[in-house]
């Protein structure tokens, strides 16, 4: 895991462990509002990962994943949501919003609540 992660909102759970990362308390990172977020100008401000939920009341992870894209970040983006439906889907069309942009899309019941 990296030692620098970028959360965006602030209140994150802890993750178990999946498929695609092994990410486990997302508390002791560096948070930061959508707000914040969108100011940055270059991905050199970003950490090697990014991390936010997929909708939130500021922000969502599609407007995350293009401004990711517009700034040629490298690193990975981590999208967090409650189950859905159509998980591909959605996942699908997060990487065709930033087709440059490494995206997983994790589910967690935990968040079917928030």
């Amino acid at each position: 895991m990296p030692d620098h992660v970028l959360i965006l909102g602030y209140e994150m759970p802890v993750l178990p462990p999946c498929e695609t990362c092994n990410y486990q308390d997302l508390t002791q990172f560096q948070h930061a509002s959508f707000s914040q977020f969108a100011k940055l100008h270059t991905a050199e401000d970003l950490p090697p990962l990014v991390v936010s939920s997929l909708f939130d009341t500021r922000g969502d992870a599609f407007e995350v994943a293009t401004t990711l894209n517009a700034l040629a970040f490298k690193g990975e983006y981590c999208v967090m949501a409650p189950p859905l439906a159509q998980r591909k889907v959605v996942l699908r069309e997060l990487q065709k919003a930033a087709p440059d942009v490494d995206i997983s899309l994790i589910t967690l019941p935990e968040l079917a609540d928030a």
